[in-house]
């Protein structure tokens, strides 16, 4: 009996052993996550920082952009244009420049 006994302890000192390593691996993961949910939301405000900043340059630059002279015609105007009709502000190169663009 002696011996199951002493089979019995050192099974129960390795659960414990166990236990306690398990334990503290818990712990240290634990803490992982923790410094690592503090750094993902840190770094997630800055760049809502960023975003903003940078919605706020692009409205600006936004509302200094002029509009076109009426006398020239927008982007849009021109890709909306059918491919039949011609805008009549625009003008065909001179013949000779059509030469020379081959």
């Amino acid at each position: 009996m002696s011996t199951a006994n002493a089979q019995v302890k050192v099974l129960t000192d390795l659960v414990k052993s166990l236990m306690r390593v398990m334990e503290e691996q818990k712990e240290e993961h634990a803490n992982q996550l923790e410094t690592l949910t503090k750094t993902l939301t840190q770094q997630i405000e800055m760049l809502k920082t960023q975003v903003t900043e940078m919605m706020e340059k692009i409205e600006t630059q936004l509302s200094n952009v002029q509009p076109s002279p009426s006398g020239s015609p927008l982007y849009a105007e021109i890709a909306r244009t059918q491919p039949s009709s011609r805008l009549s502000n625009i003008r065909t190169p001179p013949r000779w420049a059509r030469h020379h663009q081959r």
